[in-house]
Formats: structure tokens, C-alpha cells, sequence
């Protein structure tokens, strides 16, 4: 009887739980289950275009089936409900009995319910989940990164002496190995320091191939015949420049090569290709183009419109290449660079964007404090504080605070614009280029979404005035995990681009030939 009174229960607080998670702002895979249930089926088909009709009609379902569920709860504690309802005595023995088990299963339930949601990865006071975010016990700065006078979040280049110092102190004293290196410990953002240690991993370096490591293993084979071959070696000695970009320097300049400068985040830097050296950019520079990649993880349009500005006459491009990303690039509102305010703060805790939805954070402990203010119960008075301490009672007060019946000092939000921000910055960027007779391409990479890419199409009218390019990229050329290229994506998308500029420099070509004839 006890073993069935628990199921009961159980099934119960399963159901409970599911209707409150239903009913707040729960972010399922992308979908936000609250403002399906409640929005119009135009309002559904603004927020999810490729797949509203799917999404409404199954909103419609799960509405109208909550009703059911309390007809359900009403049916499981029919016996407690009746036997009330019949009993004359409430002091009867019987009745207390049954009140205990029912007392007991519930509470039994609950402890069941709350251990199966930690093991699923549940966090008690924890209302969203980032995989690039963790809160830590104290809180400290990454060396990798820095940002200069005009606002431009680059590499800090000392720290490439440094990571290489601390990597052959190790080495020496066998404190650690290659595979068991740990960026962080030492203080390092890793992705900086898997490129400072690119020439000192052996296993790594000579792991796999593609057109960039044959190239350099060229050159070392044959030795340094050319203008080129004395720019690879110096990159591959020093992939960090002067100016902070993983790129050969801005000032390099070999006679009758075509000169490309690719403005782009992660996807330009080259996050998830094989230590970096089979990024769409190297994979460019291999095939005989002057690659000047300005790609920082993380950054924006904002960023791209600076780097032009600054670098354009530096450093003369044949052709410049926006890779605007369908994720973070689209922006709606405007963020003005400057140096005492970076993009982002590189911590322990992960990467702490200061620009959210139109506000601007200063300092590292501020903006850690915003972010965490977003995703957990602000423990304000003794009830947060006490629905924190597990995630049942964390799902409850989402729930509550849906219903604006708790405190919750949520952070506040700028209603957003109708258009996004980065339009009229892309068509500055062009209308800079064009005054200066430089060829600019607009290249769209789509977004992995839900298993699904969406690109521009996405959002009506995004780039409805600018000229732009869309690759016709598959799932399988993504990594699943982080949502950037893998090997292949790179590989494919390297291809798409030279393809368009040996177009596009052909047609140059011709027009130039065309009017000396005349």
C-alpha cells in the first residue's frame, strides 16, 4: 500500500512540477515553452518562422490538456477525498493512519523527485543553464585578451612569452604532460594558449593534415624561397602580430599576390578546427592569398566597423570579407567600443559579456554579478533564499515569480527595436569601402539552431538594402557541441569564398582591360 501511495505521489509532484516548468519561462532547446503558450499564431510565426505551425499547434495541445491534468491529480487522491468525505469521526485511528502514509509518500516523492532532478544536472537556485558559464567561489581574470585605446578587443601579445615560459617550466619539472594541461590553472584563456603552444605540441602539431601544414612542412623541408615562404615561417613562428590578431603582420607585402582582409568572431578565428591550422583562414592564406584575419571569439559588428576603420589604409586590401554570424552578430542594439568599457571580461567563470540587451555593465565584479543575477534566485529575503536551496523549491518560485507573486529583482530590459543595429553598421562598412574603390563582401553563415541552420531568411528583410552571400552549409559540416565549423565546414567554406573572390577579381580583370582598350 505504501509502495503505491508513493508512485502516486510521485507521479503527482512529476506533473506539478512539469505544469509549473510549462507555465514560466522555461527555455527548451531554444524554445520558450511560456511565450508559446500564451503568443498568437502570428506572434509564433515572428519568433519561429521555419517551424511555427508545428510549434502552435502543439502550444495548443499542452494548453488545453493542463485542465486534464488536475482532473488527473482529483482521480489519483480520490481514495484520501472520499474516505474524508465519508469519515464522520476525524479522530478515528484509521484516519490518522492514512494521513501519516499519504504525509509519508508525499514527502518520499518530493526526495525522489529532487535527487532525480540534481542527477539530470539540475543546480538548486539556478533558474538558466550556460554551457560557457560556471559560478565560482572567487573570481579571477584570464590573460589572453586586451583591448586598445579605439575600443578593439584583440590578443595580448605578451602572453605568448609568458604561456610558452610556463609550459617548459612544467615540462621540466614533469608537473603535467600534454594532454593533462590545464590553461586556466596557469591563468591563460585557452584558446590563446593552444596557439602560443601550437609549435611545441609535437602530437598535436603533427596530428592529421590539411593544406596549411603541408605548406609549412614545405617550406621546412625546401627552406624559405620566396616572399611567402618568409611570411609563413614568420607567422608560424609568431602567429600572434603586433596588433593582436592571429594573422600575418598588417604590414607584409608580397608583389603581384592578392591581398584578402576577413573581418569575423570565433568562425574567423577558428574555433573547432584541429589546432587552429585548418581554419577557412589559414586554409585561404595556403592557397596563395594574403589573408589578413582580424577574427576575435565573441566579438560584433561594432568591432568589425573599428577594425575597418582603423586598418583599411594600413593595409589595402584587394578585398574585404565581413563573415557576419546569424548567432551573436546579430545585434539590435548599438554598442559603442571603447577602452574602458571591453566586450567582454575573460574570467575563471567563463567569458562575461558586458553589453546584454542594450545595457552596459563596467568592471569585471559588476558584470559577473549581472550575469549571475540572471540566471539565479536573487536570495533578497528568507523565502529566496529558502526556494534556493533545491531545485524543486527553485522551479516553484520560477513559477511564482511568473506570477509576480515573489521578489525577484530579475535585471531590467530595453524594449527592442523593431530592426537590428548591425544593419546600419554593415552598410557603413560598405559605403567606407566603396569610397575607397575596395571590393566588400557580405558573407552570411547560418546558425545551428535546434538542429536546424537559419540563415539570413530567418529574419524579414534583415539585409533587405545590402548585397550579401549565403553558403549552402549542411549539419554535418558543424560541431554539434559548441555550433562552429568542424574540419569540413571550414574546409567547405574556404572554398565557397576563393571561389567568389576569383570572381570577383576575374570580372575586376576584365572591366580594367576592357576600358585600357578604349
Amino acid at each position: 500500500m505504501i509502495l503505491l501511495r508513493t508512485v502516486q505521489a510521485f507521479l503527482v509532484c512529476l506533473m506539478v512540477l512539469g505544469a509549473i516548468t510549462v507555465y514560466t519561462d522555461f527555455d527548451f532547446f531554444g524554445i520558450k515553452i511560456g511565450f508559446i503558450l500564451t503568443a498568437t499564431i502570428e506572434e509564433v510565426r515572428k519568433g519561429y518562422p521555419n517551424w511555427f505551425s508545428e510549434i502552435y499547434r502543439l502550444a495548443q495541445i499542452v494548453k488545453w490538456s493542463v485542465p486534464a491534468l488536475f482532473v488527473v491529480i482529483f482521480m489519483l487522491f480520490r481514495p484520501w477525498i472520499s474516505y474524508i468525505a465519508q469519515e464522520q469521526n476525524l479522530l478515528d485511528s484509521e484516519f490518522h493512519k492514512k494521513s501519516l502514509l499519504l504525509a509519508g509518500s508525499i514527502i518520499i516523492a518530493l526526495c525522489l523527485s529532487e535527487v532525480l532532478l540534481r542527477a539530470a544536472g539540475w543546480i538548486p537556485g539556478q533558474l538558466t543553464y550556460s554551457p560557457w558559464f560556471k559560478q565560482v567561489d572567487k573570481l579571477y581574470p584570464l590573460d589572453g585578451f586586451t583591448t586598445d585605446v579605439d575600443g578593439i578587443f584583440k590578443v595580448d601579445t605578451s602572453v605568448s612569452k609568458k604561456t610558452v615560459e610556463h609550459y617548459l617550466n612544467c615540462k621540466k619539472s614533469h608537473k603535467t604532460s600534454d594532454e593533462t594541461i590545464n590553461f586556466i590553472d596557469w591563468g591563460i584563456m585557452p584558446e590563446v594558449g593552444v596557439i602560443c603552444l601550437q609549435n611545441n605540441w609535437k602530437h598535436k602539431t603533427n596530428s592529421g593534415s590539411n593544406e596549411f601544414k603541408e605548406m609549412v612542412n614545405r617550406i621546412r623541408n625546401q627552406g624559405s624561397k620566396t616572399c611567402f615562404d618568409s611570411l609563413i615561417t614568420i607567422y608560424q613562428t609568431n602567429p600572434f602580430n603586433d596588433d593582436g590578431f592571429y594573422s600575418i603582420p598588417f604590414s607584409s607585402n608580397c608583389h603581384g599576390m592578392k591581398k584578402v582582409l576577413l573581418l569575423g568572431d570565433s568562425f574567423t578565428w577558428g574555433h573547432s578546427s584541429i589546432d587552429k591550422s585548418g581554419s577557412f583562414s589559414n586554409t585561404l592564406l595556403s592557397r596563395g592569398y594574403l589573408v589578413y584575419n582580424t577574427g576575435i571569439s565573441g566579438v560584433d559588428v561594432a568591432q568589425y566597423k573599428t577594425i575597418l576603420e582603423k586598418y583599411l589604409d594600413v593595409i589595402q586590401p584587394d578585398i574585404v570579407i565581413a563573415n557576419f554570424f546569424m548567432g551573436n552578430d546579430l545585434e539590435y542594439f548599438q554598442r559603442k567600443p571603447s577602452k574602458d568599457f571591453p566586450i567582454m571580461y575573460c574570467t575563471n567563470a567563463g567569458n562575461l559579456m558586458t553589453f546584454q540587451n542594450g545595457m552596459q555593465v563596467s568592471g569585471m565584479a559588476n558584470t559577473y554579478a549581472a550575469v549571475v543575477n540572471g540566471l539565479v534566485v536573487p536570495e533578497v529575503n528568507n523565502l529566496n533564499s529558502l526556494a534556493a536551496k533545491t531545485v524543486i523549491g527553485t522551479l516553484v518560485w520560477r513559477f511564482l515569480s511568473h506570477m509576480s507573486m515573489v521578489e525577484s529583482h530579475l535585471p531590467k530590459t530595453i524594449e527592442r527595436p523593431n530592426e537590428p543595429f548591425c544593419k546600419i553598421e554593415l552598410e557603413k562598412m560598405r559605403l567606407y569601402c566603396e569610397q575607397r574603390q575596395i571590393p566588400f563582401l557580405l558573407s552570411v553563415i547560418p546558425q545551428l539552431v535546434n538542429g536546424k541552420l537559419e540563415g539570413a531568411q530567418t529574419i524579414n528583410s534583415l539585409f533587405s538594402e545590402l548585397s550579401y552571400v549565403e553558403p549552402e552549409m549542411t549539419i554535418d559540416m558543424y560541431n554539434g557541441i559548441d555550433g562552429h565549423f568542424n574540419e569540413q565546414g571550414h574546409q567547405f567554406y574556404a572554398n565557397y569564398l576563393e571561389q567568389i573572390v576569383k570572381n570577383k577579381f576575374a570580372l575586376k580583370e576584365l572591366m580594367e582591360n576592357t576600358s585600357r582598350s578604349f
